[in-house]
């Protein structure tokens, strides 16, 4: 997984030289980072799981936590993201990306 997410990095225009420094910066990114993974599953049809996995690879490749473990800091980027997407599901139901536009 963390293979494709450095393939979707470098193919993607936004995301291409994109770092999440803080909170302004990400709630800008995170956005663009579901997207380019819904455009990929679009070619390349992956389950919620591996679309989940895969977003919480490329944000993992786009933030660095200096004083934090690369492996402690995927786990909770993946937490992050696996809760985050599941609060967005319930409250705006499962397409909620392609309303945000």
């Amino acid at each position: 997984m963390k293979k494709l997410a450095k393939e979707l990095v470098k193919s993607s225009k936004k995301l291409k030289g994109l770092k999440l420094k803080d909170m302004a910066s990400a709630e800008k990114s995170l956005p663009v980072v579901l997207e380019a993974v819904e455009a990929y599953s679009k070619v390349e049809p992956l389950p919620s799981d591996m679309k989940k996995e895969l977003a919480a690879e490329v944000v993992n490749l786009l933030v660095d936590i200096p004083f934090m473990p690369e492996s402690l800091e995927g786990v909770l980027i993946r937490r992050m993201m696996g809760v985050s997407i599941g609060v967005l599901n319930s409250l705006f139901g499962k397409n909620w990306l392609s309303k945000a536009d």
